[in-house]
């Protein structure tokens, strides 16, 4: 009897260990697993802090992104206009200058006087059979330029007709005779070094700036180039007097020409 008592107090005790022993453990399975909640719920508030701070910045980018647009599109409208106010002053200067002809690579004196230019000028004149004299001219004039090489010099005509008459008769020139022997300083008798001698429509400088660079087109790809009135136009066909020339009005005129290569 003393032995099973023994053994029932043995066996209680035992019980009773690891029943404190389980509860410890499921106790502390019970934190960690509290602990474990309080961490998932802290992450999906992370997430969901997450989730609102990318719908901002989504929302933050799309209006930057609609704000650029606008401000491109403002940009176009504001170059259009711009452009548009420059060739309207473009038409100005060219209604304010319809008698007007621009020559080129004149020789210049040190000291040169109106009658020196008067000279030059009545002299190409005579070579194309136009005479000039002073009452033909309103005024005549020096451009300003670079030193080493000869200013522009503007002939400004008291009529139209006559101005016409020496630049067709300039080109009619010209165009009858090979590059050697076009018009020249020699043409003009003026000694020393054989120079070409331009004579053309005097251009606002924007103007003269987009004439050069069709010009230089043309000859790079073989094409005729010539303003008339204020308008520079381009011909694939030299030759063909008949083809309609094209008008270059703008730099982007001229890029599309080069793009269509």
């Amino acid at each position: 009897m003393q032995m099973l008592t023994s053994w029932k107090t043995e066996n209680d005790d035992r019980l009773a260990n690891w029943k404190s022993e389980h509860d410890a453990v499921l106790s502390r399975l019970t934190k960690d697993l509290s602990d474990l909640k309080i961490q998932i719920s802290e992450i999906r508030e992370s997430h969901l802090q997450l989730d609102r701070g990318m719908e901002f910045v989504n929302s933050c980018y799309e209006d930057i992104k609609n704000k650029v647009a606008d401000m491109e599109n403002h940009k176009k409208e504001s170059d259009d206009r711009i452009y548009q106010l420059e060739q309207y002053i473009q038409d100005l200067q060219l209604q304010s200058r319809p008698a007007t002809l621009e020559f080129r690579n004149l020789p210049q004196k040190a000291k040169e006087s109106s009658e020196d230019l008067l000279a030059m000028v009545s002299a190409v004149g005579k070579v194309v059979n136009v005479e000039i004299q002073a009452s033909n001219l309103r005024d005549l004039y020096r451009l300003p330029g670079t030193s080493g090489s000869p200013r522009p010099t503007v002939a400004e005509f008291i009529s139209v007709p006559k101005r016409n008459e020496f630049l067709l008769n300039v080109r009619r020139y010209n165009k009858e005779r090979p590059v050697a022997d076009k018009l020249n300083s020699h043409s003009i008798g003026l000694p020393g070094e054989k120079k070409p001698i331009y004579v053309d429509e005097h251009l606002p400088p924007s103007k003269k700036k987009l004439f050069y660079d069709a010009r230089t087109y043309a000859k790079a790809n073989n094409f005729s180039c010539w303003n008339s009135y204020g308008r520079i136009l381009l011909r694939k066909d030299p030759k063909d007097s008949n083809e309609k020339p094209t008008q270059i009005k703008s730099p982007k005129c001229l890029l599309a020409l080069i793009k269509k290569q």
